[in-house]
């Protein structure tokens, strides 16, 4: 599935046997919108795959940021 993002997966050794991590490296020049794409979807695979993990529940409110 080519959803536009690129990624390293990393296992084990890196990780234990039975976790792994993924790396996405963001740069300055993303912008609000490209940064906000990438999380969608992030999101929906992680949905679709059952990866995502946290002890925290998610705050489904928008995040507002101010202008500089």
């Amino acid at each position: 599935m080519d959803r536009g993002l690129g990624f390293i997966g990393a296992g084990f050794p890196a990780t234990s046997l039975t976790t792994g991590r993924v790396r996405f490296c963001i740069s300055a020049a993303h912008t609000k919108s490209i940064l906000d794409q990438s999380l969608e979807v992030m999101n929906e695979i992680g949905d679709q795959i059952g990866v995502k993990y946290s002890r925290l529940p998610r705050d489904m409110s928008p995040v507002v940021y101010e202008e500089v």
